[in-house]
């Protein structure tokens, strides 16, 4: 009769109490013998099971339907039986006085726990009625360490997911039977009463960490059902504490009281509903090298126009090689986030269940290496946008006097105002840190949504995408649930400003037309051999007037008595929506070295006193603005046929510059404004993207947005 098992369960005999399993871990954990089907919508939608208990004699003490017994906590039932919906991933914490648990008269009482599965493998209800599967119970600490304790993995890593594979379900051990309080055994053996406040209670024991973990099957293709949408059979995974009694302080402690933490234990339950997701991690597997492809793609595309620029500076390497990286991470994270946060919240059938790492270590490791480069990436372009060269050329000529001749005197320059020249500085100083967002705009509605709105909660771990009750965040969707609404925020900016600027032009644009009203052109190198050109050399005569002349020249430049503007000086009608007054420029060795001796020869200084300092760099900004304004651009405009191009698809997907055939400069027309990227305007994808990016890590160890300081600009 020993030998005999009840229900083909080795360990179960009849007449005898059934504590714990005999056979291996694997071949219970693994069975397909439950045949309930389950579903996230509906009565199938509620994990229903029942719980048999025991008094300590063994008396059976009945049958009662599992709600929130399994957790030492209290609160609202229907909250904290939330749980019992498939795909519920559900983390409750709280504290326990330990003086309550000691002082509570009842006995305690041992448990048996079953999931109840009342249709055969045809799916049809039992004749029987409802039969009562058994639930596999692991005590995380069971046995004496570090060789007695088969099950002590557990306890370093509650989370560690199972599967069939696993090499640690060898030496796991089973029970059936278990507790929540443990009043009694840890009484002395001589002396004790019946009574609970007996001071021979040396040691009070309770369940400090609960899970509930429930697992979905694998379709078996050569059955005629879906065992996809039926279970495995559910475990709970169980950690003990114990204090002893002499160490837990009578008095009532306040919260934050230095010994608080000996009275007041913390307990935990979790549920976790997860499923094989080796496929899964499988086609991660492959993504990652299809990614690491995409970023050598990406990197070499820019080498390669590096190289047909010669334009090799280390700086602008780094900037392209953590550019790459982050925005192809980035964007992998983002696919990989949607896809959860869609197949997860908007699923009808149970078949896409969230990993059991909570975050998970591919996570980390992609948020990680995201962020370090997206900050290293914009680190680096914002220092080359400080080393950039920009150069003002004033195309103003000195009035002649009264007589009409123009008397010059040695080592004197032409009696131009400056003011016009310090307008466009202050502009362009103006505008260098103007962005097309607002960082404040966007992070300010973004907590309207996520944290007023309570959109936030949309990221925890329940099916459902209309369910906003507070839980554990995933950190994977919640990554998505950021940055879709920061997205949806800056998407909103981003059109509000073109909607606005078709009745009112682009700040850049304003500032190409505030160059050739203030007759001074912008001369622009961000390498060795590119820059920009804006050219805003005037039509009229003089441009340093009085208002009178002003609206005189403009109104004759209006009734057309005057040329175009631009630098070919042709009409809307030839250039067909080209720019004639923005340019990408790319200059030749001669003219680098020229422009770089002129340079140097400005920056020298000029002797002891300060005026005489003052004089030769004064001298210089005019011979830097001969050289460049007579003998290059003058020079281009005069063979504007074949040096101002337009630019070709290869120049418009990669930047890669033209093939020249001689070796003078060309200006290809920039309609886009791409002398932006000298600009914060230049760079706002990079820029949005290093701001989702910290957001995300700053509110990453923050259950609620709310309670994150966001960092000051």
């Amino acid at each position: 009769m020993l030998n005999k098992a009840v229900h083909n369960f080795a360990g179960w005999i009849d007449g005898f109490p059934w504590t714990a399993y005999e056979n291996k871990a694997r071949d219970e954990l693994f069975t397909t013998d439950i045949n309930r089907v389950v579903s996230l919508r509906g009565g199938s939608s509620v994990m229903s099971m029942t719980l048999s208990k025991y008094a300590m004699d063994g008396t059976f003490l009945g049958f009662e339907s599992l709600k929130t017994q399994l957790t030492l906590c209290r609160g609202d039932e229907r909250v904290l039986a939330s749980y019992q919906r498939f795909g519920s991933n559900v983390r409750r914490e709280c504290t326990v006085d330990l003086r309550q648990l000691i002082a509570d008269p009842s006995e305690p009482v041992f448990y048996e726990l079953w999931i109840d599965d009342p249709v055969d493998r045809a799916g049809k209800e039992r004749a029987e009625g409802t039969a009562l599967y058994p639930v596999p119970v692991i005590i995380a600490n069971y046995g004496s360490p570090p060789d007695d304790a088969p099950n002590q993995f557990l306890a370093r890593n509650l989370n560690i997911d199972l599967t069939f594979a696993s090499p640690e379900l060898e030496k796991v051990v089973l029970h059936r039977r278990f507790f929540l309080v443990d009043a009694v055994s840890g009484r002395k053996s001589r002396g004790a009463t019946a009574d609970r406040e007996d001071p021979s209670l040396q040691v009070v024991r309770w369940a400090k960490s609960v899970i509930l973990r429930v697992s979905l099957q694998i379709d078996d293709p050569d059955t005629p059902f879906d065992e996809s949408l039926r279970i495995l059979p559910p475990y709970v995974v169980i950690e003990y504490e114990q204090q002893q009694t002499s160490i837990i302080p009578e008095e009532d402690l306040g919260f934050g009281a230095e010994n608080e933490a000996l009275r007041y234990a913390p307990v935990s339950f979790v549920s976790q509903y997860t499923m094989n997701l080796e496929y899964y991690w499988r086609v991660m597997f492959i993504l990652m090298f299809v990614m690491i492809g995409l970023v050598i793609i990406d990197f070499g595309v820019k080498i390669s126009v590096r190289t047909q620029s010669k334009a090799m500076d280390p700086i602008g390497i780094a900037a392209d090689l953590f550019g790459s990286v982050a925005g192809v991470f980035f964007w992998s994270l983002w696919f990989f986030a949607a896809y959860w946060f869609f197949f997860f919240k908007l699923q009808s059938e149970p078949k896409t269940l969230m990993p059991l790492e909570n975050p998970h270590h591919d996570y980390l490791t992609l948020v990680i290496i995201a962020i370090s480069c997206k900050v290293l990436n914009v680190i680096f372009l914002v220092y080359r946008q400080c080393c950039v060269d920009i150069f003002f050329i004033d195309w103003e000529k000195e009035k002649a006097p009264d007589d009409g001749i123009v008397k010059e005197k040695a080592g004197e320059l032409p009696n131009v105002s400056v003011w016009r020249y310090i307008l466009i500085a202050n502009e362009w100083c103006e505008m260098q840190c103007n962005r097309h967002t607002d960082v404040d705009f966007t992070l300010m509605f973004c907590l309207l949504f996520l944290a007023g709105l309570k959109f936030e909660h949309l990221a925890t771990q329940q099916p459902s995408a209309t369910d906003l009750t507070p839980g554990e965040p995933n950190m994977v969707v919640r990554f998505f649930v950021i940055s879709m609404f920061y997205f949806t925020v800056v998407l909103i900016q981003l059109l509000y400003k073109a909607l606005t600027y078709r009745f009112e032009r682009d700040p850049l644009d304003h500032f190409a037309d505030l160059c050739n009203l203030a007759n001074i052109s912008t001369f622009i190198l961000d390498e060795e051999l590119h820059g920009y050109y804006i050219h805003g050399r005037a039509v009229h005569p003089h441009c340093d007037v009085n208002m009178q002349k002003m609206q005189a020249n403009l109104a004759a430049e209006a009734e057309g008595n005057l040329p175009f503007r631009g630098l070919t000086q042709k009409g809307e009608a030839d250039l067909q929506g080209a720019s004639d007054s923005v340019f990408e420029l790319y200059v030749t060795n001669d003219i680098r070295d020229k422009y770089s001796q002129h340079v140097e020869g400005a920056l020298r200084g000029g002797g002891k006193k300060s005026g005489a300092r003052v004089d030769q760099q004064a001298a210089a900004q005019h011979s830097i603005n001969e050289f460049l304004g007579h003998h290059v651009i003058d020079d281009l405009a005069q063979n504007a046929s074949d040096v101002v191009i337009l630019p070709s698809i290869a120049h418009k997907l990669t930047g890669a510059p033209p093939s020249r055939k001689s070796e003078s400069a060309v200006l290809i027309r920039d309609s886009a404004n791409l002398y932006s990227r000298v600009l914060l305007y230049g760079i706002e994808y990079d820029l949005i993207l290093f701001d989702l990016l910290v957001f995300v890590a700053w509110s990453a160890p923050c259950p609620i947005i709310p309670t994150c300081d966001l960092p000051d600009d």
